[in-house]
């Protein structure tokens, strides 16, 4: 009989185990936003909204991405402008910075290329949004984590010149009605596992 026990618990244990490393592994998070990896979704649990991952749209022109506003993963978005970038860029840090304004807003820790998608050109990503002075100016995020909002108010033609030749995006932003992901730590997997040996020591099934 207790082999029978010890037998029921390994495979409980074990699928326990495999259950939680595979939650663990399908997050990416930094600071307040997280990215499921087969959602193409990053959440913002600092602002309840959700931003388009940022590859989805690579080299997509600002023409060609207006049909996308209503379509892409279910519709609802919008072109960002300045104020949803620095929500974006604060979210980053978990609200501890003041991205408020252009410039660089500091050094993101944990930060790698492509992190959220990012662009094809190695070293960078960047992403255009809209200025409140009628043009397209670009939150860019190098490669050792340094995160600049630039306030260049380039024109439709121009922005996709760069969209085009460096397969930058523009960012796509939606209000959240969908509660934040929680990843599962390996701790988890060892508590639970604790319980169900202690729970059945002894007794048969």
């Amino acid at each position: 009989m207790k082999v029978i026990v010890r037998t029921k618990i390994y495979l409980v244990s074990l699928f326990l185990a495999i259950w939680c490393s595979g939650v663990s592994s399908a997050i990416v998070v930094q600071g307040d936003l997280i990215l499921e990896d087969t959602s193409n979704i990053i959440k913002d649990g600092l602002n309840s909204v959700e931003y388009l991952q940022l590859d989805i749209l690579s080299g997509v022109t600002y023409d060609e991405v207006l049909p996308f506003l209503d379509t892409q993963n279910g519709g609802g978005w919008a072109i960002a402008a300045a104020s949803d970038v620095y929500n974006f860029a604060n979210a980053m840090f978990s609200g501890a910075m003041s991205c408020d304004t252009f410039g660089n807003c500091g050094t993101l820790p944990d930060w790698y290329d492509g992190k959220f998608g990012g662009t094809p050109d190695a070293g960078f990503d960047a992403f255009w949004f809209l200025n409140s002075g009628g043009g397209f100016s670009d939150i860019e995020i190098d490669s050792g984590g340094n995160l600049n909002i630039h306030d260049s108010n380039r024109s439709v033609v121009n922005t996709d010149n760069f969209i085009t030749t460096y397969g930058d995006t523009c960012f796509l932003y939606r209000p959240s009605s969908v509660p934040i992901p929680v990843a599962v730590p390996a701790s988890a997997y060892l508590f639970v596992s604790g319980l169900v040996v202690s729970y059945h020591e002894g007794k048969s099934w």
